[in-house]
This record gives C-alpha cells, structure tokens and sequence, in this order.
C-alpha cells in the first residue's frame, strides 16, 4: 500500500459521511415506517465528527495534524461499503441501525488503524478521541 497523509484519510472519510447523510435521505424518503424514517434523519445529523472535531481544535493544530504523512494506507470506507447493505423499502428502525453500525465499524477500522501508527501523539489522541466519539454514538 501506498503511503498516504492525514489529509487524504480525513478527506476520504468527510466524504464517507456525505455518502451516508445521502444514504440515509434515500432510505428516509422510500420508507413507510416511522421509527425508520425518524432513525434515518437522526443518524443523517450525527455523522459529522470529523468536520467537528477538526473545527474545534487550534488552527496551528489542526494543520500540523493534517500534514502529517502516514506510514500506511489504513483500509478506506468508500462505495463498496453501500454494496453489503441491502435495506428493504419496508426498512425498519432495527434494519437502519444495524446498517448504520455497520458503517461505523468501517470508520472505527480505519481510525484505529490511523491511531496505531507512530505518527505522533497529537494524530493519536485526535483518532483516538474519533474512535470514542463513535463508540458513544453507537451505544446512543
């Protein structure tokens, strides 16, 4: 594997997100089911933590972190992982959230991954906190 920067692995996963907010508006809109629906539009609004978590630290921080090149390509979360998730037009809340931690296991695989590299203390605590942040929204 090619080596890559913290840049393109926070760059890849912003768009992940953006994939699943648009994920989730497409089960939303073709569900029947309420409880569904209302998982779908809740999980669509939490599945911004790296845009949040990069806006609140210092900009000298946030820079030193991104510019840091990583000694691996950890493994992305892309398309592919859409593939695997086949939600019935009558989804259920139970089919959702299941799909949806689906989608956080690949993110906290590439975090972790991120986070074992010796790529410094402050990429650590930052991927870190990221695999914290999810963990507490899955059990949420």
């Amino acid at each position: 594997m090619r080596a890559t920067s913290i840049a393109e692995i926070i760059e890849h996963a912003e768009k992940f997100e953006q994939d699943l907010v648009e994920f989730y508006r497409e089960i939303s809109n073709h569900t029947s089911h309420e409880g569904a629906r209302m998982v779908t539009d809740y999980i669509a609004l939490h599945t911004r933590h790296i845009k949040e978590m990069l806006s609140e630290l210092p900009e000298e921080k946030r820079q030193h972190i991104c510019s840091i090149p990583l000694s691996y390509k950890p493994p992305i979360p892309g398309k592919q992982c859409f593939e695997f998730i086949e939600l019935p037009d009558d989804a259920t809340a139970d089919d959702v959230l299941e799909a949806a931690i689906s989608f956080d296991e690949d993110l906290l695989q590439m975090y972790r991954c991120v986070a074992r590299q010796d790529s410094g203390q402050d990429v650590k605590e930052f991927f870190e906190e990221l695999v914290q942040t999810l963990e507490r929204n899955q059990v949420e």
